[in-house]
Order: structure tokens, then C-alpha cells, then sequence
């Protein structure tokens, strides 16, 4: 299953980079709204960095394996990750379309590997609509957050 969704900033390309890759400031988002963090490499940024993520979803302790697979500054970064039978794959796209202007294209693919996380899925790909205005939603704070920033 797919989402995706772009988004354009009043902001230079090379502003809003710095900002998508501080990863440190994801870190300490995630601590705050509960988010078991634990980097893989303390020193490493940009390609090869990783975290494991624990939370809690639907009553179950669930850990997040992720790591950045590609990066092409100032405009391309991919995240592969791997959480209780779902392989991810979360691409973050930047295009100046201006020297102020840039545009943001975030795009998120879940594979199931399970039966389990198949069904699952499936079950998800009926509310597809409601799913995609929420990534939307939660991509829109995230780029006003980078503009105010």
C-alpha cells in the first residue's frame, strides 16, 4: 500500500535539507511522545544511519528497525524499515522551485511479508481514503513546522 502527498515551502531547498535531515530533533520529538530511542550509531549521519524504535500499537509493544538507504543531497532521502511483518520504505523528495520556493514530496509504501500483516493490509486498504487524508494532515504540520522554522 501506498501514500504520498507534496507539499510546497516558503523556504530555500538547502534550509529545508538541513532541517529534514536533523535527525537528532526527530530523536527528541519521538522521546517526548513516548518513543523508545535507541540510535545504532552514535556518530554516523546520512546514508547507513539506523534506530530502533519501540512503542506501543494496539496494545502491543511493537520495535521499529530503520535505516537511511539513500542519500542524495539536497534532494533525495530514503528510509527502509522493518516493524512485526511490514517492510517500509519512506522517500522524502526536494525540488526548488524557486530560490525561496521549495517543493516537499513525501511518499510511504508498506509491504506485508506476513499472512498476519497481509490481512492486515487488506483490512487497511478499505479505509484507504481516511488513511490518506491523515498522512496528509500529518505531512502538512510537518512542512508549517519547517516553514516557521
Amino acid at each position: 500500500m501506498k501514500f504520498s502527498t507534496r507539499e510546497d515551502i516558503s523556504a530555500p531547498i538547502d534550509s529545508v535539507w538541513e532541517t529534514v535531515t536533523d535527525f537528532r530533533s526527530f530523536e527528541r520529538r519521538a522521546l517526548r511522545n513516548g518513543i523508545e530511542v535507541a540510535r545504532k550509531a552514535d556518530d554516523q549521519a546520512g546514508l547507513g544511519a539506523g534506530w530502533t524504535l519501540g512503542f506501543d500499537f494496539r496494545g502491543a509493544r511493537r520495535m521499529l528497525e530503520t535505516e537511511v538507504t539513500g542519500c542524495e543531497p539536497p534532494n533525495t532521502l530514503e528510509f527502509t524499515g522493518h516493524v512485526g511483518g511490514l517492510d517500509t520504505v519512506l522517500t522524502v523528495e526536494l525540488v526548488a522551485l524557486s530560490q525561496n520556493v521549495t517543493r516537499v514530496m513525501i511518499g510511504l509504501e508498506v509491504k506485508p511479508t506476513t499472512l498476519a500483516s497481509r490481512v492486515m493490509v487488506q483490512t487497511a486498504k478499505l479505509a484507504k481514503g481516511k488513511l490518506d487524508n491523515r498522512f496528509k494532515k500529518q505531512v502538512g504540520k510537518y512542512v508549517k513546522q519547517i516553514a516557521a522554522a
